[in-house]
This record gives C-alpha cells, structure tokens and sequence, in this order.
C-alpha cells in the first residue's frame, strides 16, 4: 500500500468512476459542493 498522496484522492474516484474525465468530475464536483447541491 505505498500510494502518492495527491494521487490516492484521484485513484479513489477513478475506482468509484471508471471515467477518463476524473478531473473535470471533481471540479465539477468541487463547485456543487461549494454551491450546496447534492452530487
């Protein structure tokens, strides 16, 4: 178990998101949260 700390985030969601737009997921993501919606 010896993963990078920014990538363990990132590789958490890639396994949940099978996805090749994981980044944009988690801005997309990031301003939901910020905005208070759900998902």
């Amino acid at each position: 178990m010896t993963k990078p700390a920014p990538d363990s985030l990132a590789g958490t969601i890639a396994n949940n998101r099978p996805d090749s737009r994981t980044l944009e997921w988690l801005i997309e993501y990031a301003k939901c949260r910020d905005l208070g919606m759900p998902g």
